[in-house]
């Protein structure tokens, strides 16, 4: 009886996990298209803004490493954990990316919408500025 009871106890204990690892996929999937979202809302509103954005992205994920692997806790690592240091590095990476090179792009972008707007839209109307 005692071992069908630490069986019982495995097998819910692997599919918690599972249900956390899908969880946190899906997740990290909703953070990528935020993010996303996020950037182009901002940098069509000022692209500067977009710089303080990153910085902002960079010390949530930073202050998340920190609390959630302290050195001075004494703590085993799982399997999940290597999902987590690979997912925040990705962002990590990618916020830097799209900060650094997307701003240049972002302002060409912007203005040039703005311009086709300005031709199309409004020599439409009759309303030529």
């Amino acid at each position: 009886m005692a071992n069908g009871a630490i069986t019982t106890k495995m097998v819910n204990t692997k599919s918690i996990d599972n249900v956390k690892h899908h969880v946190f996929r899906g997740t990290f999937i909703l953070l990528y298209i935020l993010y996303f979202l996020l950037f182009m809302g901002v940098s069509f509103i000022h692209v500067e803004y977009v710089h303080i954005l990153a910085l902002c992205i960079h010390l949530a994920i930073c202050a998340f490493l920190l609390w959630r692997f302290n050195p001075f806790i004494d703590h085993a690592l799982r399997p999940f954990d290597s999902d987590i240091i690979f997912a925040s590095a990705t962002l990590l990476l990618f916020n830097t990316m799209s900060a650094e090179v997307g701003t240049d792009n972002i302002t060409k972008m912007v203005s040039y919408f703005q311009n086709w707007l300005k031709t199309r839209f409004f020599s439409a109307m009759g309303h030529v500025q």
